[in-house]
């Protein structure tokens, strides 16, 4: 264990006091979460961790959460790691045989907003190897933070799972980062540098933005993912970049790989949403988007890895449709598909069709089986298709 150097930083509104480092505090073998709890009626507290290794029990220990103003600032990913030491047992589930789940998280504000929270320059350690072999099925993740103005910045979280099971015996899906809303709306929230690997199984959505779905929340979340990194297993159920209930939000500059789906928005609105610059591997598919959402995607780059992949999915379910998109000067590839391939796959299931959506000079890899693929003839009338044939590119027969 290092010492914990503690700042109180005043802030009035969003302007942050100068500030002055108290002690340092010296807490011996103290855990973070009991410091968490120690200072759990402060606020505008930051958490200075020196290089070295630190140990949490995470949410395990309530209410070790981090509050409004909060922030925990390690010394850089690859000098501080914080190592998730337990988890919180599920009640068990009846069997045969009986199941016993867990789950925890190393840093959050918990189901409730606090503004202005920031943890940066870290690396965390779910630790699912060590703690699996007490309990297998767990989920563990890195960071949950819910409000407005939170900031994740310059954060590796490594094997984290997705393996806590639900009654039916399933998996639930688990989040290693997520930054959003769990009441009302959360503006200017930032995940920045950010990397997910050793993902090890299970559900999982690797870097989220996420607002709570239940009514009668009225959750939103507005704000940017950019220049993170996601490098995934290629299983079955691991999903890179996620969003739910966004309004105005950039994804840029990230690299996905491996992912079933390396973007992907859940059933709730999704509004305003730019997309650009970003490259991804796709075991299943780039970019799935689905039901009610609208906004831009461009210049990214997409490789197929497997069999019966697609590129760019837009696909409308439930009661609202998929539509306006402007969707321009993106690549799909080739790279190990085949049997059934898309690179553009429009489609509905008991929902109006997406309609307003605008391909304009996209390249598609001509060896792939499907280069478009549109399900009934309603769709010719409400796309536009626009392009040139492109020059350098051999096996690439023009735009779409």
């Amino acid at each position: 264990m290092r010492d914990m150097f503690l700042c109180d930083l005043p802030v009035t509104g969003t302007t942050k006091g100068s500030g002055t480092i108290t002690s340092p505090l010296r807490f011996g073998k103290l855990y973070l979460d009991d410091l968490l709890m120690q200072l759990a009626g402060a606020t505008n507290v930051r958490i200075f961790l020196a290089p070295g290794e630190y140990l949490t029990r995470g949410v395990a220990q309530k209410p070790a959460y981090l509050r409004e103003g909060w922030a925990v600032i390690g010394s850089g990913r690859h000098r501080t790691k914080v190592t998730v030491t337990d988890f919180i047992r599920d009640r068990p589930i009846a069997g045969p045989p009986p199941l016993q789940g867990g789950f925890n998280i190393a840093f959050t504000t918990w189901y409730q907003n606090a503004n202005h929270v920031e943890v940066r320059d870290l690396t965390i350690d779910c630790n699912y190897p060590e703690l699996s072999k007490i309990i297998p099925r767990l989920g563990l993740a890195g960071v949950c933070l819910h409000g407005s103005g939170n900031t994740i910045y310059n954060v590796d979280v490594i094997n984290s799972a997705g393996m806590r099971c639900l009654e039916d015996g399933s998996n639930q899906e688990n989040f290693p980062i997520t930054a959003g809303s769990w009441t009302g709306p959360a503006d200017h929230v930032i995940i920045d540098g950010c990397r997910v690997f050793d993902v090890k199984g299970g559900y999982t959505s690797a870097i989220s933005l996420m607002a709570n779905p239940d009514p009668p929340a009225g959750a939103t979340v507005s704000g940017e993912v950019r220049e993170c990194d996601i490098h995934l297993n290629g299983f079955a159920s691991e999903f890179g970049l996620n969003m739910s209930g966004v309004k105005h939000v950039s994804v840029r500059d990230n690299e996905v790989r491996g992912a079933t789906r390396c973007l992907s928005n859940d059933s709730s609105e999704n509004d305003d949403v730019v997309v650009r610059d970003n490259y991804f591997a796709a075991s299943q598919c780039g970019v799935f988007m689905l039901s009610s959402s609208n906004g831009m995607l461009y210049r990214n780059t997409i490789d197929l890895l497997n069999a019966g992949c697609a590129g760019i999915v837009m696909y409308s379910q439930g009661a609202q449709s998929c539509s306006d998109w402007i969707v321009c000067n993106n690549i799909v590839r080739n790279l190990l598909a085949r049997d059934q391939s898309y690179g553009i796959m429009t489609g509905w299931n008991g929902s109006p069709p997406p309609k307003r959506i605008c391909f304009v000079s996209n390249l598609i890899d001509e060896s792939l089986d499907n280069l478009i693929s549109t399900k009934a003839g309603v769709f010719v009338s409400n796309m536009t298709f626009k392009g040139t044939t492109p020059k350098g590119f051999p096996n690439l027969p023009g735009l779409v």
